[in-house]
């Protein structure tokens, strides 16, 4: 009986993270956790100086370039007729409500992202995406 209790406390503890997970984010940095959340992002997007795009557009230096500027990708009219520079503002409106935000546009992600801390730490790591050293 002890066995199968620490099994099924030990299940849940891993299901929702655990205490474990939780204190080692707390530990990581914004753009660390950032990070770890882009690999969601990672399916559609790359985020290296010089990669190809793939079913949405490369990332690197995204923060201070308008919408619809990476060449190798075929933007949807919406998304390049947008008028506004991504910033952490942006970035923060458009990730919470992609249609709302540039009505229109193809970006697949039903819902947006909802939980503002995770929006955050994501805004953070794309910030670290650029070949400027300042």
């Amino acid at each position: 009986m002890k066995k199968l209790i620490l099994t099924v406390v030990l299940a849940a503890l891993s299901a929702c993270g655990g205490p474990a997970d939780s204190g080692a984010d707390a530990i990581r940095s914004p753009e660390e956790r950032g990070r770890r959340a882009f690999g969601q992002c990672g399916a559609c997007h790359t985020a290296r100086e010089g990669d190809a795009s793939r079913i949405g557009p490369n990332l690197f230096g995204v923060v201070g370039r308008h919408p619809g500027e990476v060449e190798d990708f075929a933007y949807s009219t919406a998304m390049r007729d947008a008028d506004h520079v991504w910033d952490a503002v942006t970035l923060d409106a458009f990730l919470a409500d992609p249609e709302g935000y540039v009505p229109k546009n193809r970006m697949a992600l039903p819902g947006g992202v909802p939980d503002p801390q995770r929006r955050a730490d994501l805004i953070a790591y794309l910030q670290t995406l650029t070949s400027d050293p300042n």
